[in-house]
């Protein structure tokens, strides 16, 4: 995918400075890694600018992330959503330094051709003096973003000592916490007694009207994590809203970026909220004795 995009790229460069011919098209590279992004979310002073008190974990699971793609602008100028590693051609100002903004992208739903800027964070920006044909790269230039004062987090798990979640039915299977790597996580167990497990979260009060809102969690599965939403209307019904579906991840801890901002939209109207439930259920494996499902950094954020 990035071998295309930079053959694409590059040409319409050619193209747009074709008519130019005293135009200098010897790119300038810029190099941005993954390594640029581990730990790049900034919770220094998080809550004394936010107003909150979170504690050293619940901080943490707040800056939890997996960006794979990056936007890229430069001096004003938008060079698209680039894949994490990439080198990116840049036909920069020679004379002068170049300003370099970054914007991380995510996988909305885990689609990976919906790739919007990430719209929570502070954009992150460096200024580099570059000479042609060079290679710069951003390795100590401290990556770093910031949550805006305007976020909030409605709802934030880290099941540290307990959880929040609770089985949908009475007899129905509950979350239980164990630990992984010296983490505290979230761990649902099906076996022989029961073929499914169905947990909602408690009912947390959301802005609609196009108000960007997202779920994020960490996720590691034996077997399809459903994700929906239980919406509690004004006349009293509660209306269950399918989301996505979360694949087997064979022993592997991912990441999943839910956008609710469309579904909140559709059942609210201007300046007002809804309450509304997170839900996931799932199956027992038909060819196991025992299906595992873990969870970590389960979060809601949205704009006050």
């Amino acid at each position: 995918m990035k071998q295309i995009f930079f053959i694409i790229f590059l040409s319409a460069i050619i193209v747009t400075f074709t008519s130019c011919d005293d135009t200098d098209l010897t790119p300038a590279y810029l190099v941005i890694t993954e390594a640029d992004f581990q730990n790049c979310i900034d919770m220094t002073d998080f809550n004394a600018l936010h107003e909150e008190s979170y504690d050293q974990f619940q901080l943490e699971a707040l800056a939890s992330q997996k960006f794979k793609d990056v936007w890229v602008y430069v001096n004003g100028k938008n060079l698209g959503c680039w894949e994490l590693p990439c080198k990116i051609p840049i036909l920069p100002d020679y004379t002068e330094e170049n300003i370099i903004k970054l914007v991380p992208g995510v996988r909305l739903n885990g689609v990976s051709t919906m790739i919007p800027a990430y719209p929570f964070l502070s954009v992150f920006s460096t200024a580099i003096m570059m000479d042609r044909e060079e290679t710069y790269y951003l390795s100590d230039r401290n990556v770093s973003f910031t949550y805006p004062i305007s976020i909030k987090f409605p709802l934030l798990e880290t099941f540290d000592q307990s959880t929040t979640f609770e089985s949908i039915d009475a007899d129905g299977i509950n979350m239980e916490i164990t630990t992984e790597n010296q983490q505290t996580i979230g761990k649902i167990s099906i076996d022989d007694t029961l073929d499914f497990f169905d947990v909602k979260s408690p009912i947390i009060q959301l802005k609609g009207s196009g108000n960007f809102t997202f779920w994020e969690m960490d996720y590691k599965c034996d077997n399809n994590i459903y994700c929906e939403l239980f919406i509690h209307t004004i006349s009293g019904t509660t209306i269950p809203v399918s989301l996505v579906s979360l694949n087997p991840t064979n022993g592997v801890w991912k990441k999943i970026y839910i956008n609710l901002t469309s579904t909140l939209t559709n059942y609210t109207s201007a300046s007002s909220t809804i309450p509304i439930e997170l839900v996931m259920t799932g199956n027992k494996k038909s060819d196991q004795s025992n299906t595992y499902f873990y969870f970590d950094n389960v979060k809601i954020i949205t704009f006050k």
